[in-house]
């Protein structure tokens, strides 16, 4: 008896977080022994290279436009000739046309994996998620705050949805040398904050707390990594605010995690979040971190505990959260070891592979006894 599950992922050339899921957990699963194929419906993007070097077979579909019969055809006399047990996919339109096509050629099971909330969801889109939806075998939710939601707005009902946490591989904290490039301002504080420059991020929100703490006397030093269509104005701003010495532009990088133990203080100041694979890799490096109260995130922050929380958009609060840590380093101690002892314990990268195999057998036995 086979094994076979295609993953289907609408692009791999904008990496975030369902991106980076994709890229964690895809070769553990073939490691498992899982004969996992991965299915791109827009061509390109330096993960399908380093997917494959990573023995993890990847189809492009090299599709041009939302509509693209010819890829869709593609698609079709893919699964034709070689049809999965498991079809498991990954943000919106992958979604979307895995359940159809899917269905249509009697794949047995389908998995519509929910890494983000989408607050912003048109109406037609909810239409079509929901009334599609029976198509669908399980959903699977990253966090309880987009189950909610898939349940509120879709009508997903509840025995349907599944939740498994994102998951990192813990580093050793210990065991990494400054990157290259690391020029740490002489006597200040290092804050980071990880994201592309979109409005659901929230950098602005940072930008202006930052303004707070330079009137107050304060200069800590704030370096961003990602890029985006807001990065322009994010730099206008800062030179707005006199800051661009006390604020560095990394851009979208691939060795984050080379960078992130020498910082004092990580910031994720999201409007909205599933469950940000960033926030667990700081919380794992034992880095105090600063959050909005959004989505997933306190889920995985106890606040005052591993983490503090604050409302999303309220840049005051935000300002005096950041002063109390830069205050007290003490805290900031306390707190990091508690964040990387609670990613250590509750959000690994082998807990989330096997909730996913466990769904898997699940479902081989379920379609299996329906013959």
């Amino acid at each position: 008896m086979g094994k076979r599950v295609d993953w289907l992922i609408t692009q791999l050339k904008i990496v975030g977080g369902a991106e980076t899921f994709v890229q964690y957990i895809a070769p553990c699963l073939r490691l498992k022994g899982w004969d996992l194929r991965l299915i791109t419906m827009i061509s390109g993007g330096a993960l399908v290279e380093e997917l494959r070097q990573k023995n993890v077979p990847v189809f492009e579909l090299d599709m041009g436009s939302k509509v693209d019969l010819s890829a869709l055809l593609r698609l079709v006399r893919l699964w034709k000739q070689d049809k999965p047990d498991i079809l498991h996919t990954h943000l919106y339109h992958a979604g979307i046309t895995g359940r159809i096509i899917g269905s249509w050629l009697n794949i047995k099971s389908i998995v519509v994996h929910q890494h983000g909330p989408e607050v912003e969801r048109n109406r037609f889109r909810s239409w079509l998620d929901a009334s599609t939806s029976t198509k669908v075998t399980q959903f699977i939710a990253s966090c309880f705050a987009v189950s909610h939601i898939m349940q509120n707005r879709e009508g997903i009902p509840t025995q349907k949805i599944k939740v498994i946490y994102n998951g990192i591989r813990i580093p050793n904290r210990f065991d990494t040398a400054k990157p290259i490039e690391w020029q740490e301002p002489e006597g200040s504080i290092t804050i980071a904050c990880v994201g592309r420059f979109i409005p659901e991020k929230g950098q602005e929100c940072l930008l202006d707390a930052m303004a707070i703490l330079k009137s107050n006397g304060y200069s800590p030093h704030l370096i961003f990594f990602g890029d985006g269509p807001l990065l322009n104005h994010i730099k206008s701003q800062s030179q707005k605010y006199g800051m661009t010495s006390q604020i560095t532009f990394m851009g979208a990088r691939r060795d984050i995690l080379e960078w992130l133990p020498y910082f004092d203080i990580f910031v994720l100041p999201s409007t909205w979040e599933g469950v940000s694979l960033a926030l667990l890799e700081a919380m794992a490096f034992g880095l105090p971190v600063i959050a909005t109260a959004v989505g997933g995130t306190p889920e995985v922050v106890i606040d005052y505990e591993s983490g503090m929380l604050v409302p999303s958009g309220d840049v005051t609060a935000l300002a005096d959260a950041l002063m109390m840590l830069i205050n007290n380093p003490d805290l900031r101690s306390q707190i990091g070891e508690a964040a990387h002892q609670r990613i250590s314990q509750e959000f690994t990268l082998d807990q989330s592979v096997n909730k996913i195999l466990h769904l898997y057998d699940q479902l081989l036995i379920e379609s299996r006894s329906l013959g």
